[in-house]
């Protein structure tokens, strides 16, 4: 798969996912591919992508997003209210 490929497909999942439980648990081995295979800017619109498209509030899921990514936080948009 090519790497736009798997990252739209990525952000769809992982937004669909989130925005079903509201953590990204079900969605760990996605996760852990995107950690190897993105790069920042990737990682950034995905946070976008899972912002916009879940339905969640970033408050519900943010926290364990800067978990998983821990290095990324400088380069996240503010949170929206």
């Amino acid at each position: 798969m090519k790497k736009i490929e798997f990252l739209d497909s990525a952000k769809a999942e992982i937004a669909r996912y989130v925005g079903k439980s509201g953590e990204f648990a079900l969605v760990e081995d996605l996760i852990e591919q995107c950690k190897i295979r993105l790069t920042t800017d990737e990682i950034v619109s995905l946070y976008e992508h899972i912002r916009d498209e879940s339905g969640r509030l970033e408050d519900e899921w943010r926290e364990e997003f800067l978990e998983i990514f821990s290095n990324i936080e400088a380069f996240l948009p503010d949170v929206r209210y």
